[in-house]
């Protein structure tokens, strides 16, 4: 991703030329005034600067795609073979509605809308791929002499259900209640292949939930309000700092919202420089506190001109009773805040459970799962969503920033947990 400034004499001016170099990939990271140095600038109208970020594949598509439109522009008069696209139909929409949006908000809104619309269709079609994936294997193993061995199910369907989720490491008595309903129609003496499929496939999606994510990114069950304050929770060594500057870097350039940074992780000097050195790259400011009682006055400051507060807090060991009192008394100072916590997926699962235990005593929060690309089995995210009714809301595979980080996608689990094939290589795909 590379910046360019473009400058105009109008906000509108600026913004064509982004559009006109860049392409609609582009997104709009700042606008500012610029005034005429100097003492005969005092006399000069200010000067409109616009900041913008834009990947050079996608500035490339953008402009063979508006050649295009005007190759269907100029042949209008043309008969157009039947299996031809109506570009200028297409397009002439997508104008409307960029124009229909207001100076200063038209051209990232707009992007927005297509970044939705591209995401609705993308979940249908793994929704539907996944789906059709599953029911091929079904048919499949019914041909393998080894699924007819003696096992806990007689149907040959539920047996590779279960063993698949048991290979996954979801808990024996978890895999019998995913695969209750469907192992009940299959007792049936007409069996229907693919509504069985959907019955399991579903009721991992149930147990799943639907994610409550960051502002600007809800599609579904999204957090309230629209200033936000969230506090990152969580053990040492999970990846708190490196999730908080993914986030952070996902909704300024993706979302095109404000962020504000507040660190009370000062027992770790590397923590602060670290969170400092992404803030410094992203251009925004980080702010630190020593204790509790600080945060609400760095919170009134910024939520006058910020979307969205992030907060990164110490590591906290769960059996550390007085740390999670320190914690919980520096909550107690923001109590419309939503709070994550943090874990890697690849600590032992007794032991999740016990920290989610322990932080569920001092404040309700929602998951976040790091390090998923070093995970060999999924079972342990829909036993620990199972069993504690907690929702993970985002997971995390790797150190790129912003790239390795995405809203928790469940139709991958349920694919992964079903057996077709999935693996972590596949994570960002979304």
């Amino acid at each position: 991703m590379k910046t360019k400034k473009f400058e105009g004499k109008t906000e509108q001016e600026a913004l064509e030329k982004v559009k006109n170099e860049l392409g609609l990939s582009a997104i709009v990271l700042n606008i500012r005034k610029k005034q005429a140095k100097g003492f005969k600038g005092l006399f000069k109208k200010p000067t409109i600067v616009v900041t913008a970020a834009f990947d050079e594949t996608e500035s490339n598509k953008d402009k063979i795609l508006e050649v295009a439109k005007q190759a269907a522009a100029e042949s209008k008069t043309s008969p157009k073979p039947t299996l031809d696209v109506d570009i200028d139909e297409k397009y002439a929409a997508l104008e409307n509605q960029q124009n229909q949006q207001n100076q200063r908000s038209d051209f990232p809104d707009f992007l927005n809308i297509i970044k939705q619309d591209d995401e609705k269709e993308r979940t249908i079609k793994l929704q539907n791929q996944t789906i059709a994936e599953l029911e091929n294997l079904v048919e499949k193993l019914k041909q393998d002499p080894s699924t007819q061995k003696p096992h806990l199910y007689e149907n040959t369907s539920i047996r590779m259900f279960y063993d698949s989720l048991i290979n996954q490491g979801v808990l024996p008595e978890i895999a019998k209640q995913v695969l209750e309903n469907a192992n009940a129609l299959s007792d049936r003496e007409k069996q229907d292949i693919n509504l069985l499929v959907k019955i399991v496939y579903n009721k991992i999606i149930e147990i799943l939930g639907e994610p409550r994510v960051l502002v600007g990114q809800e599609t579904g069950a999204g957090y309230q309000g629209v200033k936000q304050v969230v506090i990152f929770m969580g053990p040492t060594g999970v990846g708190k700092t490196t999730t908080i500057a993914k986030l952070s870097s996902l909704l300024l350039i993706n979302f095109h919202k404000q962020v504000g940074l507040i660190t009370a992780d000062t027992y770790r000097i590397a923590a602060v420089e670290q969170l400092r050195t992404y803030a410094d790259i992203m251009g925004l400011n980080l702010n630190v506190i020593y204790s509790g009682d600080e945060i609400i006055a760095n919170v009134d400051r910024l939520q006058e001109t910020h979307d969205v507060i992030l907060v990164d807090t110490a590591g906290r060991s769960h059996n550390n009773h007085e740390n999670l009192m320190e914690l919980k008394n520096m909550l107690e100072f923001v109590p419309s805040s939503n709070k994550f916590l943090v874990l890697s997926v690849n600590t032992r699962e007794d032991d999740i459970l016990n920290i989610i235990r322990t932080y569920d005593k001092i404040t309700d929060f929602d998951l976040i799962f790091t390090k998923l690309d070093e995970a060999e089995c999924l079972g342990t995210l829909l036993n620990i969503c199972h069993i504690t009714g907690k929702k993970i809301s985002y997971v995390s595979f790797g150190q790129n920033v912003p790239e390795d980080i995405e809203k928790i996608q469940p139709d991958k689990i349920a694919k992964s947990l079903l057996g077709t094939g999935f693996d972590s290589a596949e994570w960002g795909d979304s």
